[in-house]
């Protein structure tokens, strides 16, 4: 069996769960909207920037193949598409990252990075590029039909699905590589146990996401610590959603 089975049977309890999240049907029932889908890309800016500083480090094992390097700028991505949205937002509060985001970058900052392999940052890591690469395929039809109701206009330089758009080959040099991967017992035990660490830190994120949509309050803050580390400037507002799929079965 590869890697890439054996993560989908050792997750695919978590992966449910994550479907069943209110804030997540949306995408599945075609009903979110141009604001939430901005705050929830909002939320993993700052997860894939803690995440792409420890790939980037030297020490950093397993080494991400270069044919795949696309997949170590995941933050461009996103904030191209978000870059697409602003103009049709106007609230202030679309620019806060929710305390269970903070939480979750806290622990991906506390990693350490090992000369040996980096089993928990390389897991996380597995947690979100999977997911944009599967499930994330998804939420690229939910979002394309969000924009035309929105009457978003679609650029070249701003197609707005940056985020779930990746080269041709990436998806099937990366997942060759990582059922070819040589992984002792030990390491695929932890790898697996911190994925779903990975998965449920999602849960939270997303039903503060939910509350903050369906609170008939006008500010986010009843919902979202509001000191001042959380507020972020335009450029650091952006971020990808999560829709982890059964097709990681495939493998």
């Amino acid at each position: 069996m590869g890697l890439l089975s054996s993560i989908h049977l050792a997750t695919k309890e978590r992966h449910q769960a994550l479907h069943e999240q209110p804030f997540i049907k949306k995408y599945q029932d075609n009903t979110i909207t141009l604001l939430e889908h901005y705050r929830h890309l909002s939320q993993l800016l700052p997860i894939y920037e803690a995440l792409e500083k420890k790939l980037h480090d030297g020490g950093f094992e397993p080494r991400i193949p270069v044919g795949v390097n696309e997949l170590l700028s995941r933050s461009l991505k996103i904030k191209n598409d978000l870059s697409c949205m602003l103009p049709y937002l106007n609230i202030v509060d679309k620019e806060i990252v929710s305390s269970a985001t903070q939480r979750y970058v806290k622990k991906i900052e506390a990693m350490k990075v090992s000369d040996e392999k980096s089993i928990e940052i390389f897991a996380h890591f597995l947690v979100r590029v999977l997911g944009d690469m599967f499930g994330g395929q998804k939420i690229k039809e939910s979002v394309l039909k969000l924009y035309k109701r929105s009457e978003v206009e679609l650029t070249s330089l701003y197609p707005g699905i940056s985020f779930y758009t990746f080269n041709p080959n990436t998806f099937k040099d990366f997942t060759h590589w990582l059922n070819e991967l040589k992984l002792a017992e030990k390491e695929k035990f932890t790898l697996i146990n911190c994925m779903n660490d990975g998965l449920s830190r999602h849960a939270p994120i997303f039903e503060e996401l939910e509350r903050a949509n369906t609170s008939k309050t006008p500010s986010l803050y009843s919902f979202f610590n509001a000191n001042k580390g959380i507020i972020l400037g335009v450029s650091a507002v952006l971020a990808g959603g999560v829709l982890c799929t059964n097709h990681y079965k495939r493998g």
